[in-house]
């Protein structure tokens, strides 16, 4: 591994992420997320005509994609200003223990997109890997429960 950059997402990038995205998925433990092309084209159309909303990042290595993620911003009256969802974000098997989401959430960090006051995140709970990775990058565990109301 030798050059990683982090880019936003650009016209001509949706065949990799929408292949990325769905791997995400595969994967997901839980079996309760659903995804179709026509969630993620929407997904993409979106984020294009409403950038406010948030960013689709692209890490490559060697300028060859190897990561996602799907960081959306929202207003916090509590923190006074915006707080980044980071989604959604997957790394190829082959890249992962490299220190790669590592430098991707220190990227965010250090150039706080649209002057961004904190980033969260949600993390399946039989996903112990991960909670140790984002809790030795200053994460902490909320002191609240997440719940969804889905109204589809």
């Amino acid at each position: 591994m030798t050059d990683i950059t982090f880019k936003k997402m650009q016209l001509g990038d949706e065949n990799i992420v929408s292949e990325f995205i769905k791997f995400l998925y595969r994967e997901d433990a839980s079996g309760s997320m659903n995804i179709s092309d026509d969630k993620i084209a929407v997904t993409f159309q979106m984020l294009s005509e409403h950038p406010d909303y948030g960013t689709i990042y692209i890490v490559e290595c060697d300028r060859v994609p190897i990561s996602y993620s799907l960081v959306i911003n929202f207003w916090s009256n509590e923190y006074g200003g915006l707080i980044a969802d980071i989604d959604e974000l997957y790394l190829v098997p082959a890249y992962r223990n490299q220190g790669i989401g590592t430098r991707f959430i220190n990227y965010l960090r250090e150039s706080r997109p649209n002057n961004l006051v904190a980033l969260e995140l949600q993390v399946l709970p039989d996903n112990s890997r991960a909670s140790k990775l984002y809790e030795s990058l200053g994460f902490k565990k909320s002191d609240r429960n997440h719940y969804l109301l889905n109204i589809n």
